[in-house]
């Protein structure tokens, strides 16, 4: 679908398309549709593209009806799996790594917000690490002692 000029684009295309991905990858799928469908609404929104759009192919019924949607989610932690999680991690060749991944599942935060920090981001005295958060500003979360550590 790559090879597909934009004023090309069909909702019959993308429900072929989406057909065809349904079978190996349809969560990424979703995504692409998704994405897909916000860059043709941004297209038909500015008079450089306004005229090639014409109505928004990701729109297709028929694709969304192909990808399905979304399953639940199974893969967690149980308590009682915890204990072996975190000798496997502790044992680990690099302590940060180890430390980053220690920090994920304590602080519940999204890996991007736990790469991103900086030594400026944690505060000792007050006990609280600020994470610059997708939807808002930024957000202050409670600085463990273990985590501290």
């Amino acid at each position: 679908m790559s090879t597909i000029r934009l004023v090309d684009l069909t909702p019959e295309l993308v429900t072929e398309w989406a057909k065809v991905e349904a079978v190996t990858r349809p969560t990424r799928a979703r995504l692409a549709l998704r994405l897909l469908r916000a860059f043709l609404n941004w297209c038909s929104r500015h008079s450089a593209y306004k005229a090639i759009v014409t109505g928004n192919a990701a729109q297709s019924r028929g694709a969304r009806e192909s990808l399905g949607k979304a399953k639940v989610k199974h893969d967690v932690l149980q308590r009682e799996q915890l204990p072996a999680w975190f000798d496997a991690v502790k044992q680990a060749q690099n302590p940060v790594i180890a430390a980053y991944l220690q920090t994920l599942l304590l602080t519940g935060a999204r890996r991007e917000e736990i790469a991103c920090l900086r030594w400026q981001d944690i505060d000792f005295q007050w006990n609280g690490v600020t994470i610059n958060d997708k939807v808002e500003d930024f957000r202050i979360i409670p600085l463990t002692p273990y985590v501290s550590d």
